[in-house]
């Protein structure tokens, strides 16, 4: 086990990003006010009730308990939180500490009595007094938009007060019935301060939804020190995404992602740079040496440094790329087409490799200028492509191929909405913005090169639940898609684990400790279900495309649609009239329905009607 190492926050703040000058709004704390609070903390425990809920409203106690009463109103927030079933008085302690540094200003007491109401608690007796001088002054709202338009340090808890920047939702966002589904907003809510505030700067939800993957890919690549075990076998967090939606449909976003650790990529050029530098060096004074020293050894040429591999290149080529990496890098390419082409080259085809990376398979290549054999030990290689459906089509050409269950996928159709292209989201532009952030992930990236490797662990609970969910997903995507859709659910579980990897992590820049085992918070792990419950919807739209377009696969496809659109129980004219939307003939109908008694449906009750199997029916026929 590793030993614990605590950072020191004064290494982790940004010194660019401006301190909010906005002042504390006086609330009067007054003996009353004192006297209310211990009313509600009584009737609290008289009910036994946790009106903790969740992480932000937990956070919302402590603040308005710290910044009513100091150092009093500990014993308060633990009073109150001791009924929440996770329980752990020293973590509430240190969630405290946090809050009075904060010296967090805007939450008040008024906020704890509203959580105590909304959780069912009698406040009648209470008076709440309202705080007092509330009216802004002059440059309050070039305060506001400052403090929004920056990156807050990983001290600040802008979780709280994200209602202040969200952007309100419209019409626009709205999704039509074909569409595929969005994250729920509560994915945004309970998210690691530092990808909250990715995420906030952009309206759309389809935008928030394709940075936020893009943004955990682009960081998978250098959390190369979080490992955990998956299957029984040594995993690390990286991740294949793949983003595809028609020509100005919205993917453009994700290019920001490349900023959050372009300060890496350019110290590794910078490193190699200057290897190459004394590396010429050497090689001017072995020349000079070699005639008259004939033992003169002659220097050997550096590695090539760079944590963003290029697409286009030849399968050599990448593989050394990699391979002078100490086996990591990520292929970030806005054209999906450009590493299809590659693929279908015979010198670019680094497909095997590919797919081999994803599982930390050692992938073995052939230099020929040394004649040497190489083999890449637990390449740890990440992958974001965005292109249109046609363009995926070309990359991945059938759902048996094995790149297809490899990706997370996430696709979505042009809005014909014109957008107001001169409001500004940022001061200075989406670049500058996410350049900041890199520098705060910057960071956090020295300090994990400096530690140990940390092993990342679901608790006992959490595997019982990830069990029982994908063992219900599989047989859901079994029942509608047929064995090959197996290989998709089963690497979106490894993909779950991944993606939970990383959102504990991140939580780093709040808890501000290096700690080995790292347990992912429940938090987390409800927040990737929810990340995952959308993504194999997306998935499924994908598999159903592919298979579309491949002729061989059309009558396999038409059998699936027909099935999604039986109503969970029906007639056999039911059965023959959506049949007949769908252009199946009777006769072909009544073929389908045969292939799935015993499958996929079961005979109802009442003669010549159906119902759709249940999971359980589905998982035993298959055992049999």
């Amino acid at each position: 086990m590793c030993a614990k190492k605590n950072f020191n926050p004064d290494h982790w703040k940004n010194a660019e990003v401006k301190k909010n000058s906005q002042p504390k709004i006086p609330v009067r704390n007054t003996s009353n006010q004192n006297e209310d609070v211990l009313k509600v903390i009584s009737e609290i425990e008289k009910s036994q009730t946790d009106i903790t809920e969740n992480y932000e409203t937990w956070l919302k106690i402590g603040f308005a308990f710290s910044s009513e009463f100091g150092e009093q109103g500990r014993d308060y927030f633990i009073r109150v939180s001791r009924f929440y079933n996770g329980f752990n008085q020293t973590v509430c302690n240190k969630q405290f500490d946090k809050c009075l540094k904060s010296q967090r200003s805007g939450v008040t007491i008024r906020s704890f009595f509203e959580i105590a109401k909304n959780s069912g608690i009698d406040i009648k007796p209470v008076n709440i007094v309202k705080p007092i001088n509330t009216v802004k002054p002059a440059n309050q709202n070039n305060i506001e938009k400052e403090k929004n338009d920056e990156p807050s340090t990983f001290t600040t808890f802008t979780k709280y007060n994200k209602s202040k920047v969200d952007a309100p939702s419209n019409h626009i966002n709205e999704l039509k019935s074909d569409e595929t589904p969005v994250f729920p907003k509560s994915v945004y809510d309970n998210l690691p301060t530092y990808l909250y505030d990715v995420c906030k700067v952009f309206k759309s939800d389809r935008e928030k939804d394709i940075v936020l993957l893009g943004t955990i890919t682009a960081l998978s690549t250098c959390l190369d020190k979080v490992y955990g075990y998956y299957n029984n076998d040594k995993v690390f967090p990286n991740l294949y995404l793949y983003v595809t939606a028609p020509a100005s449909a919205g993917k453009g976003s994700l290019k920001y992602c490349k900023n959050l650790i372009n300060h890496i990529h350019e110290d590794l050029k910078a490193l190699g740079k200057e290897m190459m530098s004394l590396f010429n060096r050497d090689t001017v004074v072995y020349n000079l040496e070699k005639n008259k020293n004939p033992d003169t050894e002659k220097p050997k040429e550096p590695p090539t440094k760079l944590l963003f591999i290029p697409a286009n290149i030849s399968s050599t080529g990448a593989f050394q790329l990699i391979n002078d990496n100490e086996g990591r890098g990520i292929i970030f390419e806005t054209e999906g087409d450009t590493l299809a082409n590659s693929f279908k080259s015979d010198y670019g085809d680094y497909s095997d490799g590919f797919r081999k990376a994803f599982h930390h398979e050692t992938i073995s290549y052939y230099r020929r200028t040394n004649r040497e054999y190489v083999d890449i030990l637990k390449p740890k290689l990440s992958a974001v492509l965005t292109g249109t459906p046609k363009q995926i089509l070309t990359l991945i050409p059938d759902t048996e191929n094995g790149l297809f269950s490899r990706f997370m996928f996430y696709s979505f159709t042009l809005v014909p909405i014109w957008n107001n292209v001169f409001q500004k989201q940022t001061n200075n532009g989406f670049d500058e913005y996410f350049n900041k952030l890199g520098e705060r992930f910057y960071i956090l990236y020295q300090e994990f090169k400096k530690s140990n490797e940390i092993e990342f662990l679901f608790t006992d609970s959490q595997q019982i639940q990830f069990n029982q969910y994908f063992e219900k997903n599989q047989a859901d995507f079994i029942s509608l898609l047929g064995d090959e859709a197996v290989a998709s659910v089963r690497r979106l579980g490894l993909i779950f684990f991944r993606i939970a990897m990383i959102l504990s992590t991140m939580r780093i820049f709040e808890t501000t400790e290096l700690a080995s085992p790292l347990y992912c918070d429940n938090i987390d792990f409800e927040n990737t279900k929810q990340i995952i419950d959308i993504l194999l919807q997306h998935s499924k739209k994908m598999f159903l495309y592919i298979k579309s377009n491949n002729p061989d696969m059309v009558a396999d496809n038409m059998k699936t649609k027909f099935f999604e659109q039986l109503p969970n129980e029906f007639s056999r004219q039911q059965a023959i009239d959506v049949a007949k939307t769908l252009e199946i003939s009777e006769r072909t109908a009544d073929k389908y329905l045969k292939s799935f008694i015993g499958k996929y449906l079961e005979r109802a009750n009442t003669y010549g009607h159906y119902k759709k199997a249940t999971v359980q029916t589905v998982q035993s026929v298959q055992t049999v």
